[in-house]
């Protein structure tokens, strides 16, 4: 079983984003327009039970880990 993480929506939300969820059909996922709802700011599943490909979105804190990486990359350079 495959999983990806896709920001799409479905038959819940405007037409726009119908077209988004759409899109991903191809990749045999699903997307279910409540679950993908429900996780914004969290996290979770995002595909209907029968999707061939389960989906789903990560919460990610962008901010801390560029500087994370970059404090250990400018570490690295400069005192190595």
């Amino acid at each position: 079983m495959a999983s990806c993480s896709v920001a799409a929506s479905a038959s819940a939300l405007p037409r726009s984003e119908r077209a988004s969820a759409r899109e991903w059909e191809w990749a045999g996922l699903k997307i279910d327009g409540a679950r993908n709802g429900a996780v914004v700011g969290t996290g979770g599943p995002i595909t209907t039970d029968d999707s061939p490909v389960h989906g789903y979105v990560f919460t990610v804190d962008e901010a801390r880990l560029i500087a994370r990486e970059t404090g250990a990359f400018l570490e690295m350079r400069f005192r190595g």
